[in-house]
């Protein structure tokens, strides 16, 4: 959903940029910024320092957060776009959220193509200006990460990839880009001091996530027949959805406590306001079953 939020933009952080990146090329730096790497890598840190180092340059500057398991800007399950612009010494933003609707791209590669092409195309209709996207860590070419990346950029045509890597481990994907001259790659070497994380601290960390957007949710009752619900009406218990406009951004997700067949009506518990609820025309189904009292949660289908 958009929105304007005035003040200083919690999310970014004036850290050290590596020197492959330092002020003279940030003044040049323009168009889809994609940054690429594995897990734990510091995509993350980095990407909040560019794009904190960008908008004080350059005025503006847009960020995709495109990692639904690890994301930042916006909660699990979605991607999340912000638009960032300095007035008077804060940072104005409008942001826009895509469902994705499980917190890894694995058996979800075609939502997670279609959310950045999305969410790209908006920033580049919104404004002018460098658009950095982060992206998850999913690079095992066994997994289908390899090919995703390579269609990522064949669809988004980035002017910039920044790869990340410890010790090469990218670089049989990775050269071909270079001789075909398909994007300019900034290479540079994780830092030594990035923290590696287990599952069980990306579960928890998630659930947190979970926690706190759903703080200020209550029960609501929809008549489902009114809206188009994708990919069909399965509305089994705890099943994490959501609500979006007609133009596919999420108004706001939502969690399944109960279904009546027969009057066609789904109880949902969401944050959704009585405003926002005005503008849904899609109920779109994920693939993940939250447990709203403790936020543990798991991915659910033929993919689980």
């Amino acid at each position: 959903m958009p929105h304007n939020t005035g003040g200083v933009h919690p999310h970014l952080s004036a850290g050290h940029l590596p020197a492959e990146l330092n002020e003279s090329k940030l003044m040049d730096l323009a168009g889809l910024i994609m940054v690429v790497g594995a897990s734990d890598a510091g995509k993350t840190t980095l990407v909040r320092s560019l794009v904190s180092r960008l908008l004080a340059l350059q005025g503006r500057v847009a960020c995709i957060d495109a990692d639904p398991g690890q994301s930042r800007l916006g909660p699990p399950t979605t991607f999340s776009l912000e638009l960032l612009k300095q007035s008077n010494g804060h940072a104005i933003k409008k942001s826009w959220q895509r469902f994705i609707g499980s917190v890894s791209p694995a058996g979800h590669m075609l939502q997670v193509l279609a959310g950045c092409g999305r969410l790209v195309q908006k920033a580049r209709e919104t404004m002018d200006g460098a658009i950095v996207m982060d992206t998850s860590g999913l690079v095992d070419p066994q997994k289908g990460g390899v090919r995703l990346k390579l269609a990522k950029i064949d669809l988004l045509e980035p002017s910039v990839l920044i790869v990340l890597q410890k010790a090469g481990e990218l670089e049989f994907w990775v050269r071909p880009l270079r001789s075909a001259r398909i994007t300019r790659v900034v290479d540079i070497r994780c830092a030594a001091a990035v923290r590696q994380r287990d599952f069980s601290q990306r579960q928890a960390h998630r659930e947190a996530a979970l926690r706190r957007y759903f703080t200020h949710a209550g029960i609501r009752t929809f008549y489902w027949p009114d809206y188009g619900v994708f990919p069909d009406p399965s509305f089994f218990r705890h099943r994490l959805l959501a609500f979006e406009d007609r133009q596919g951004f999420v108004l706001k997700l939502g969690i399944v406590t109960g279904c009546d067949i027969a009057a066609k009506e789904v109880s949902v518990w969401t944050p959704l306001t009585e405003t926002q609820s005005r503008r849904v025309a899609v109920i779109s189904l994920g693939d993940v079953v939250v447990d709203p009292s403790s936020f543990t949660h798991s991915i659910t289908g033929p993919n689980a």
